[in-house]
């Protein structure tokens, strides 16, 4: 999900990514700007269920390899349908 830190509202709604079926990730952008105001961004990402943020100033190239290099990673080993029912304590 992308905001822009200079933005006056979030058009993401709270817990927006439920309805996602994989980890998402928030990306704040005009991080550089006089008006930013990336803690109240990070909030609204947060807010949304983004479970990283990454800080963005794409003038400058502040923070793409760190996205980059954060999207190469493995994702962690998917888990068979019957796998997780063995694995719940009840």
């Amino acid at each position: 999900i992308l905001v822009a830190a200079n933005e006056p509202y979030c058009i993401f709604p709270p817990c927006v990514t439920s309805q996602a079926n994989r980890e998402c990730i928030g990306i704040v952008t005009k991080i550089d700007l006089p008006n930013a105001n990336v803690p109240l961004a990070d909030r609204w990402l947060r807010n949304a269920g983004c479970t990283k943020i990454f800080h963005v100033n794409s003038l400058k190239g502040e923070g793409v390899p760190e996205i980059l290099d954060y999207l190469k990673e493995d994702p962690p080993p998917k888990v068979s349908p019957q796998e997780y029912k063995n694995n719940i304590k009840l």
